[in-house]
């Protein structure tokens, strides 16, 4: 009896920071102008002295070259060379891949290492009155779609994570 209590007691003081607004709506709204994804490539190495040991310290990675391509409303970027991916995000060229000898460089006595690995990250952000929000890349692309094609675009917010898109009858 007790736990569900407490889940219930949880449920209520969440709603009740969430209508702590000072607007009038449970949920605030703000109007963005800009869809921003800010699209990074890291060439990593994976070192280890053991995969499998268990211990504490005995793998590390370590980023070597790296490059971002900032893209607004889904417009393809001047220095962007491919793209545009499913999420609708340009890439920049490639950055150099780490040669043997940096890699080897930064290898510590008794360790081994993986291949260079590409790594490929996207912050997706909203540009709107109340500063710049988080978000996810269906909101992004929702939010480009929409400010390309010259609509105004809302979104609910909770403290800087864009929740959603509200919808905007006639307009």
């Amino acid at each position: 009896m007790k736990p569900r209590i407490l889940k219930w007691l949880a449920i209520s003081v969440v709603l009740i920071l969430v209508s702590c607004t000072g607007e009038d709506r449970v949920i605030p709204q703000t109007r963005c102008k800009r869809a921003i994804a800010i699209a990074t490539q890291t060439w990593e190495v994976d070192y280890y002295i053991s995969k499998t040991s268990g211990g504490m310290n005995t793998q590390r990675t370590h980023a070597f070259q790296s490059n971002t391509l900032t893209n607004f409303n889904g417009e393809k970027p001047v220095d962007a060379v491919s793209g545009p991916d499913d999420n609708g995000v340009w890439w920049a060229a490639l950055p150099p891949r780490p040669t043997a000898d940096e890699v080897d460089q930064n290898r510590e006595t008794q360790e081994r290492n993986d291949p260079p690995l590409l790594e490929r990250s996207i912050d997706y952000q909203l540009d709107c009155e109340t500063g710049t929000l988080l978000t996810n890349a269906l909101t992004y692309r929702e939010a480009a779609r929409s400010i390309r094609s010259g609509q105004a675009v809302s979104v609910t917010y909770l403290g800087n994570q864009a929740l959603k898109i509200e919808k905007n009858d006639g307009q």
